[in-house]
């Protein structure tokens, strides 16, 4: 109980530094970080009691992660296999990120694609790479659509 209360009275860098006078460790022993700390100590001690700064959170979304969205919606992603290698395809590209380039090139190079054609489009570009991507199982139909 009193390792958890212990942070609260002083912090790191003076528990260690007591552990050194006190002998309890070696100089070999010191953390990589001591010396730094005691050549440059920051203006203010890093202590419990001093308020945290207010700082906003910067939310970070990128136009891939709605296209990673919409195939984790649409596909069945723990089935989709890899048809045929070849020497210079590598299992290390994995499904989804063919899936987002070729989305990224396909909406590119045709602007006035709706998005099913532009789908379409996806899904044949890595039919041809060997990839087949399998649709989840709509809601009031019993077969998959492939």
């Amino acid at each position: 109980m009193a390792g958890a209360r212990i942070e609260r009275v002083s912090s790191i860098f003076k528990r260690v530094e007591g552990l050194y006078k006190g002998c309890v460790i070696g100089e070999h022993e010191l953390p990589i970080w001591f010396s730094v700390y005691q050549a440059f100590p920051p203006k203010l001690e890093p202590t419990m009691e001093r308020p945290t700064p207010p700082s906003k959170v910067k939310n970070l979304i990128y136009p891939e992660d709605y296209i990673r969205g919409n195939f984790m919606k649409t596909y069945d992603h723990k089935n989709t296999k890899y048809v045929r290698l070849d020497d210079s395809k590598t299992l290390t590209d994995h499904v989804m990120d063919k899936y987002v380039n070729c989305f990224i090139e396909v909406s590119q190079r045709d602007d006035g694609k709706d998005a099913k054609e532009v789908v379409a489009a996806v899904e044949a570009m890595l039919a041809n790479d060997g990839i087949v991507l399998t649709r989840k199982l709509v809601e009031g139909r019993n077969k998959k659509k492939s």
